[in-house]
């Protein structure tokens, strides 16, 4: 509370404060909130890995801290990096200045695209620049969303950026004519854009492009159309086809009738023929797994009236065989109004759904997965945010729920604390190399449970929390540790 106390005095500051355990930590950064999710690399040269977020203040507005990168070991920040607008993606790294230190490359809304000195946080290059609220949009240029690095295609020694852009927020819902979105190439080097290719069926995209090879020099891409208001297609490309503006070439993996494609497939080995499957959400709550030779439907699961934002989760759930299965969260409802959600445990050998949760309040927070307890059977955690009940009023708080398969239960992983994540997914691994599981998560204050987390009649103070906490589990357990998997690959390696 002390530390809550002082933060409202400071301006634009970072306060710590600290939590009971040495190696916990609790870091604030003022007047900013995050829909990104925490990546780690080592950026000072301490052994212990440090933490990339993404923030920003209201939308179309600049920030001080549009990039902010928090030292691993103590909470206290590293350096940050302005934004004309909120940084929304998650951080990949590649050491491009030679120095040792991996340096960060991360995108978000207003056509924001950056490579940042992972030790100084100086930009090496930005895409756009120019100044304005909306600036790039006039220039026909949208919203970055999560990069994949793909071989030296330019012959400067790095690897180069796989990375959608598109998704014009200045568009109201319903409207007739949305901007096709495109999938390009840019050298990692310099930001030089080598290729690019609007989607084949000149609908928006809000997709980030996935490898289904990621090592070879002309990898398979799996990309997507569509949005909250557009239906789409599910596309699979070769990096040769992007390089010679063909993305006309693409096969159609999958369609939708109203909306499309946003969330990043998952693959994984389903068939259990060596060759990974592609596990998929569509916008309007389809569930998917194609297999990922023939590319000919395996299993869906539908539900009506809702939707889905978030990645599948994939872990041995039910069941003594050795096909992993699949836990997914749905939103009740549509954009922006949820009435409630649910969880779906479904057998990734049947598509049957095993069991189902539901909820009040809904978050586009991905799951994670882990043997917790290490009785073999997987574990899921996930952001979840709720009310509790103070003197007749509801006042949200978030916490990582866990849901346990083997009993039946759900119980929580850290403390809970007052606020709301609606969009940010944990991430879990060893930040210190002692064998044992850290866990990141983000939070802000909120005066509603109901997304965005405020009302028309209560604004809530405008923070970002970013917690650590040990836990006293062996790092082996881990299976999905961070939004989009290991790397940001979306591939389940189990």
């Amino acid at each position: 509370m002390i530390a809550r106390t002082l933060l409202a005095l400071l301006s634009w500051t970072v306060f710590i404060g600290c939590s009971p355990k040495n190696e916990d930590w609790n870091s604030y950064v003022t007047d900013v909130t995050s829909a990104s999710s925490p990546m780690t690399a080592d950026l000072n040269e301490d052994g212990i890995l440090d933490i990339v977020m993404g923030a920003g203040s209201d939308e179309w507005n600049t920030t001080e801290f549009g990039v902010i990168a928090i030292n691993g070991a103590t909470g206290n920040q590293l350096w940050h990096s302005p934004a004309r607008n909120q940084i929304v993606g998650s951080a990949i790294f590649q050491d491009i200045t030679g120095d040792g230190t991996p340096d960060v490359f991360i995108g978000g809304r207003s056509a924001e695209l950056q490579a940042l000195d992972g030790k100084t946080g100086i930009k090496i290059w930005e895409f756009y620049s120019k100044p304005g609220k909306m600036v790039s949009r006039k220039d026909g240029w949208y919203n970055f969303y999560n990069g994949q690095f793909v071989a030296d295609q330019d012959g400067d020694g790095f690897r180069d950026l796989l990375i959608s852009n598109g998704g014009d927020a200045a568009i109201p819902r319903g409207m007739k004519y949305r901007p096709p979105g495109k999938l390009m190439l840019l050298s990692a080097k310099t930001g030089k854009v080598l290729a690019q290719d609007i989607m084949p069926d000149g609908q928006e995209t809000y997709f980030s492009p996935i490898l289904m090879n990621p090592l070879s020099k002309n990898p398979e891409i799996i990309f997507g159309s569509g949005g909250e208001s557009k239906p789409g297609h599910l596309y699979l490309c070769r990096l040769s086809d992007l390089l010679n503006k063909n993305l006309k070439a693409s096969k159609i993996l999958d369609s939708t009738s109203f909306k499309g494609y946003e969330a990043p497939p998952v693959l994984a080995d389903f068939t259990r023929d060596g060759i990974k499957d592609i596990l998929f959400n569509t916008n309007e709550a389809g569930i998917k797994l194609l297999d990922g030779t023939t590319h000919e439907l395996i299993w869906a699961v539908f539900n009506e009236n809702a939707e889905v934002f978030s990645q599948p989760a994939v872990g041995y759930f039910t069941g003594n065989d050795s096909i992993p299965d699949v836990f997914v969260q749905i939103a009740i409802g549509e954009y922006p109004v949820y009435s409630s959600t649910k969880q779906l445990l479904i057998d990734g050998s049947t598509g049957y759904i095993v069991k189902e949760w539901k909820g009040k309040r809904f978050t586009y927070s991905s799951p994670l997965v882990a043997d917790l307890d290490g009785d073999g059977v997987d574990e899921v955690i996930l952001n979840s945010v709720k009310d509790s009940i103070i003197n007749e009023k509801p006042k949200p708080f978030f916490e990582l729920t866990t849901y346990n398969f083997a009993t039946h239960n759900v119980g929580y992983l850290a403390e809970r604390i007052d606020g709301a994540c609606f969009a940010s997914t944990p991430w879990l691994g060893d930040l210190d190399g002692d064998q044992k599981l850290d866990i990141l998560f983000s939070g802000s204050p909120a005066t509603s449970s109901e997304f965005p987390g405020s009302t028309i009649f209560e604004k809530p103070q405008r923070y970002l929390g970013i917690y650590r906490r040990k836990l006293n589990i062996p790092v082996s357990r881990v299976k999905w540790g961070a939004y989009m998997g290991h790397e940001g690959r979306s591939h389940w390696n189990h």
